[in-house]
């Protein structure tokens, strides 16, 4: 399966078995806002981090550190990543960083 078709629920699988502890209401937050490969692929800002992770500072360094890990040459088979994180130049973006991830393996 493509990383765009993967869905949400795969992505949340992943990112448990990579250590980040999940409530349901976080899980939720996920499917909802439709966190999936592609979603990823397009880029995170901080504001939707924010969302996903409102109250844990740990958990959004955890999830951050875990699609890094991903991303890394040789995680998964055939995985070919490619990661910045670019300043956002959109409307409000005020110095933010956007997430960017060319692949998001498992």
């Amino acid at each position: 399966m493509s990383l765009p078709t993967l869905p949400s629920d795969e992505r949340i699988q992943t990112l448990i078995e990579g250590g980040l502890t999940m409530t349901d209401g976080e899980a939720q937050k996920f499917r909802e806002n439709e966190v999936d490969g592609e979603t990823v692929h397009l880029g995170l800002t901080d504001s939707m981090l924010d969302h996903l992770f409102k109250d844990s500072f740990k958990k959004l360094a955890k999830f951050l550190q875990i699609v890094r890990q991903m991303q890394e040459p040789g995680h998964g088979e055939a995985c070919s990543t490619q990661s910045n994180t670019q300043p956002n130049t959109a409307v409000g973006g005020g110095g933010s960083c956007t997430l960017h991830s060319e692949h998001w393996c498992h």
